[in-house]
């Protein structure tokens, strides 16, 4: 189900970006669910086109890549990209980010264990999540890994991501997906809230 949902956001984006428009605020409240439960993107206030020489978007903490947050992004489809690979991760796991801004989790900076001690961020995220090692397969650790890159020439691009391993896995054929989201659906609507 997470690869099928992450398939959905990546060729919305890889749409805009090939039509020069980077979106620049990529988090999971700026998608909708249609009627057969398709992704349709939105909110499009922070994007830009290719031929704006630098980014002004602030972004949304937490999703938004370093360089926006400095006030220093020169590559404007780079910062998408660390952005889908934060929102990859909130899908993978339910809905818990990868880092925070300027704080630790559990006395633990995330940030710095993702960019200087790779394999202690993995650690520490089964830890939070009280999951086995096994929840993150190498292929997903390795594609994640590759979209957040610190540094926004050594990201990922679209290409790299279509032909990753982990993208390239198994998804829900329209059926099983309709019939997953129904359910899912279903069960929350059953939940009363006093």
């Amino acid at each position: 189900l997470c690869r099928t949902i992450f398939k959905q956001i990546f060729y919305t984006i890889k749409y805009i970006h090939q039509r020069d428009i980077a979106h620049l605020d990529i988090k999971p409240f700026v998608f909708f669910i249609g009627d057969s439960f398709e992704l349709k993107l939105g909110r499009f206030e922070h994007a830009q086109r290719k031929q704006d020489q630098q980014s002004h978007s602030l972004g949304s903490r937490f999703y938004r890549a370093p360089e926006i947050k400095k006030g220093l992004c020169e590559d404007i489809f780079a910062a998408d990209i660390y952005s889908l690979g934060v929102l990859l991760f909130v899908i993978r796991t339910g809905g818990m980010i990868p880092h925070t801004e300027n704080s630790l989790v559990k006395g633990i900076d995330l940030f710095n264990l993702l960019n200087f001690h790779n394999e202690d961020f993995w650690k520490e995220q089964c830890e939070i999540l009280k999951v086995n090692s096994r929840f993150f397969s190498e292929d997903f650790k390795s594609l994640f890994n590759s979209m957040v890159a610190l540094n926004p020439k050594k990201r990922a691009t679209l290409s790299d991501i279509e032909k990753s391993k982990w993208f390239n896995g198994r998804t829900l054929n329209e059926k099983e997906y309709h019939k997953t989201m129904m359910s899912f659906f279903e069960t929350e609507s059953m939940i009363s809230i006093d």
